[in-house]
């Protein structure tokens, strides 16, 4: 059966499912291809500049995407941003609650950044730290080079001011 309906009203949707049990309301499924493929021509319809495929939820997954040999979810974009995640809930101590994106793995890397040209990850925040980083072994390692262009504390002990002092002293150098 193929199903192909239309609708000129903004708020009356072209198809609609609902199932009242603990089903689902609407399922697509593709042996080939896409289950459930939505597109949008532009318009403002929804919470960005026009969605197409829009999940919502007041107690579970607004939208959830799950493989078991490639990715469960997956954004991209020609000119903006491919994932964007947006949280209003307050900074607390509990990894899921306050963040806008949330990566977690038993085995692999919790988040990995790539990039070609430029910063793979940046932190900025407007009234805060802009990256903060913990870990039972190490909190942060780096392989190359590192830049410092502010001013850098050790346990309460400016760095730049430690290494003024030992320049002025005699004294075999690299020691502070």
């Amino acid at each position: 059966m193929a199903l192909s309906e239309g609708s000129t009203d903004k708020d009356i949707p072209a198809l609609r499912g609902e199932n009242t049990a603990a089903g689902f309301g609407v399922f697509g499924k593709s042996d080939q291809g896409v289950g459930v493929h939505g597109e949008n021509e532009g318009g403002n319809s929804g919470p960005g500049s026009g969605v197409g495929v829009w999940g919502e939820s007041k107690n579970g997954l607004g939208v959830f995407g799950s493989s078991d040999n490639n990715r469960g979810v997956r954004g991209v974009s020609l000119a903006g941003i491919g994932v964007n995640g947006i949280s209003q809930g307050p900074s607390t101590n509990q990894p899921d609650r306050g963040c806008g994106v949330h990566g977690e793995s038993i085995i692999g890397y919790g988040i990995f950044a790539s990039s070609d040209e430029h910063f793979a990850i940046k932190g900025v925040s407007k009234n805060g730290v802009g990256l903060s980083a913990e870990g039972r072994k190490l909190a942060a390692f780096f392989r190359g080079d590192v830049e410092v262009t502010g001013g850098l504390l050790v346990h309460g002990v400016d760095i730049l001011q430690a290494l003024a002092q030992v320049g002025n002293q005699p004294g075999p150098p690299g020691q502070l």
